[in-house]
């Protein structure tokens, strides 16, 4: 092939890096330079992600909210969430929305969407149900045996404030994220930010080419007037990573 130069963003240049070592065919090359479709997404639990929802009719609204609201957490008059805590992060798993007798049960997943019917089911079985829908959020997984690029996103929540203002919460929302980064297990390093960070391996490199790509796109982000995803810095000094030269 005599391709003119082609750009590649930088949040594929970890799997470009991988398809090079492995000494592509012209047509494997040409296939990833080529349009990519959109990544499946998925949830915290593997599940892949939709907009699902399920309205029901409560004829005895009043006592089983409150029998409901002895299960979930309250987070506003009307709304109940089912809130469990994962690696020291609180998860939703879904919301119970109530408009008199009409409650909305939503969720990111149809199996979540599923247990929180159940669950809702449990303190009000005489429940019937008015409608339903399922929407699915990104691309479907490929039929054709590829491996598909896959995004994990979810309903991570603050912890319990009061904050003062928006700004606090980001700040708060910031140093939630980026401690919580550091001693996560990251697929490209096959290790936690830490462990890869204390040893002299490949690891090692790949964690700072990462923290480079993490910076790069904070610096975007700032540039557009987009609030920052991570503390680069403390994460840095916290490993003792210093920025490249």
């Amino acid at each position: 092939m005599f391709p003119i130069p082609v750009m590649v963003s930088r949040n594929r240049r970890h799997d470009l890096l991988n398809l090079l070592a492995e000494d592509p065919s012209a047509d494997q090359i040409a296939a990833f330079l080529g349009p990519q479709p959109d990544p499946s997404l998925v949830n915290n639990d593997g599940h892949e992600y939709f907009d699902a929802e399920v309205t029901l009719y409560v004829a005895d609204g009043d006592s089983s909210w409150q029998r409901l609201a002895g299960d979930l957490t309250a987070t506003d008059t009307d709304v109940l969430d089912h809130q469990v805590d994962r690696d020291g992060k609180t998860l939703s798993l879904g919301t119970v929305t109530r408009h008199g007798h009409h409650w909305k049960l939503w969720a990111n997943s149809r199996e979540r969407l599923a247990a929180l019917h159940e669950r809702v089911a449990a303190v009000t079985p005489s429940a019937r149900e008015v409608s339903r829908r399922t929407n699915r959020i990104g691309a479907e997984p490929p039929t054709d045996g590829t491996t598909a690029r896959t995004m994990m996103i979810d309903s991570f929540l603050l912890p319990g404030g009061p904050y003062l203002n928006e700004q606090q919460a980001q700040a708060d929302l910031l140093r939630t994220a980026s401690r919580s980064w550091v001693d996560t297990r990251i697929e490209r390093l096959g290790m936690t930010p830490r462990e890869a960070a204390g040893i002299d391996s490949s690891a090692h490199l790949e964690l700072t080419a990462l923290l480079d790509d993490m910076q790069w796109l904070d610096d975007r982000n700032l540039e557009q007037e987009r609030p920052s995803t991570m503390e680069i810095g403390w994460i840095r000094r916290e490993l003792d990573i210093p920025p490249q030269p």
